[in-house]
């Protein structure tokens, strides 16, 4: 089942759980009170509301869905000389700590020193060095 399907479906039965008790209480009211000009006001006013706010956030998704579809087809979102200088600065850091690609690729046991664990932000102080952000 597609995501917007999913999310359509999930939409949909929200609204159901905010317009069900809503009608509930209104169809109890107007059993017992005659619906006097207040009420009929306000509910017309509310159902107005509901129809321009549903009805905007419908276009303004399909707009943005087709807007960000048309981006994504013609323009690259990521530079690629920025990440083959981040490849090549993991690639010597891990060359310099752990050994060649041929040797890390092929070993079946390897147990990394203490001097050689990583720290959360070591990638982040390589690219601070090296100029790759």
């Amino acid at each position: 089942m597609p995501t917007i399907v999913k999310q359509v479906a999930l939409v949909i039965i929200a609204w159901l759980c905010v317009v069900t008790p809503i009608m509930i209480v209104v169809s109890n009211y107007t059993a017992h009170v005659v619906m006097t000009v207040e009420v009929q006001y306000l509910s017309s006013l509310l159902g107005f509301v509901f129809a321009v706010v549903a009805s905007f956030s419908v276009a303004m998704t399909i707009v943005q869905r087709r807007r960000r579809a048309k981006i994504l087809s013609q323009h690259q979102t990521f530079d690629n000389a920025l990440q083959n200088k981040k490849r090549e600065t993991l690639e010597r850091y891990m060359t310099a700590n752990f050994g060649d690609v041929t040797t890390r690729q092929n070993v079946r046991y390897y147990e990394v020193a203490p001097h050689q664990n990583m720290t959360p932000q070591t990638t982040q102080d390589l690219f601070k060095e090296n100029d790759c952000l």
